[in-house]
């Protein structure tokens, strides 16, 4: 496991008129919160993670999150994960500062993201996708 990465199931409450799905308290969420759209088979990557840590959810489609550790200092360095969620499997996955990261969407229409604190902006890509820095093959 990545030093600092944190994993947190989220469920969906249903009532009358539909359902609802917490994805973050405000005292979790410093920084931006944005929704990203990504086209389908699209891939984004790799993007370090600025500020305290970023939170990412999947609200609509399937995607494929891969998170790599290049923090030299860290035990976990070299570390590489890999999740594949969405609105089936809610998760909320929280990055820490230093760690890189990428998606593809897996789905067949467009892929929505909520990502939260930190200071993420899609301009900022530190890696292209196909680096040979990170042992990932899109």
């Amino acid at each position: 496991m990545i030093d600092g990465l944190r994993e947190i199931p989220l469920e969906y409450r249903y009532f009358a008129g539909g359902r609802d799905l917490i994805v973050g308290h405000s005292e979790q969420n410093s920084g931006e919160s944005r929704l990203i759209v990504t086209t389908p088979q699209q891939v984004q990557a790799w993007y370090d993670v600025s500020g305290d840590h970023v939170g990412l959810s999947c609200l609509q489609g399937t995607m494929r999150l891969v998170i790599f550790d290049a923090r030299r200092e860290f035990p976990s360095f070299g570390a590489m994960q890999e999740y594949f969620l969405g609105e089936h499997r809610p998760m909320r996955i929280d990055i820490p500062a230093g760690v890189y990261f990428g998606w593809q969407n897996t789905s067949r229409a467009d892929l929505m993201l909520w990502l939260t604190g930190g200071e993420w902006y899609p301009e900022n890509q530190v890696l292209p996708a196909d680096t040979d820095r990170v042992p990932c093959q899109w």
